[in-house]
């Protein structure tokens, strides 16, 4: 008896401690804003909406080491006018744009058997798309993947919107980076040294 009541209690233990887990996935962006000893700026330009998810381009500096990062902050609101946000790296910006331009083919060939696709980012972002019961396509983009009120769907012909969007994210990424590298060109080769 004793063997089972303690088999039982380390189940339950086993158990708690699983249910417990604190989820680890996180962007490079957020780790960068939970290490201590920085004085962090942190600029954002504003690139497009679609369908209430506001993308903008996040750039971030320490300031102490000069130090800078990039990446895609989108920002929605639920009908209760909770707000929802993610943050993409500048590197998942790339394979997020390219599993779009994939999924865009994808769901125009014709079908044999039901499929979905979803991208993962690196945090709490995941998007795709998935055929409904009348047999066609969705797109959704879901914020936060614990909480159900961030999913946003459209339709699968505005997966070319998101596309652009995402390729002006990518531009304007390139263009801020262009200036940094200009801007320092011209402080290294300043003719008034």
């Amino acid at each position: 008896m004793k063997k089972i009541v303690a088999f039982a209690v380390f189940l339950f233990v086993f158990s708690l401690l699983l249910y417990c887990k604190e989820d680890t996935a996180k962007t490079e962006i957020e780790k960068f804003y939970e290490n201590p000893g920085k004085l962090i700026e942190k600029s954002y330009y504003d690139i497009d909406k679609l369908k209430g998810i506001e993308f903008k381009v996040l750039e971030i500096k320490n300031l102490v080491d000069q130090s800078i990062m990039y990446g895609l902050y989108m920002t929605s609101k639920d009908f209760d006018r909770r707000t929802y946000t993610s943050y993409l790296d500048e590197d998942e910006v790339e394979t997020f744009l390219a599993s779009m331009k994939i999924i865009q083919i994808k769901v125009k060939e014709p079908l044999t058997v039901q499929k979905e696709y979803i991208y993962g980012s690196k945090g709490n972002m995941k998007a795709g798309a998935f055929m409904n019961d009348s047999g066609k396509w969705n797109l959704f983009i879901e914020l936060d993947k614990y909480r159900s009120g961030s999913n946003v769907f459209l339709k699968i012909d505005e997966i070319a919107g998101l596309i652009f969007i995402l390729e002006k994210v990518q531009t304007k990424i390139l263009s801020l980076k262009w200036f940094l590298w200009h801007s320092f060109l011209n402080f290294v080769f300043r003719k008034d040294l």
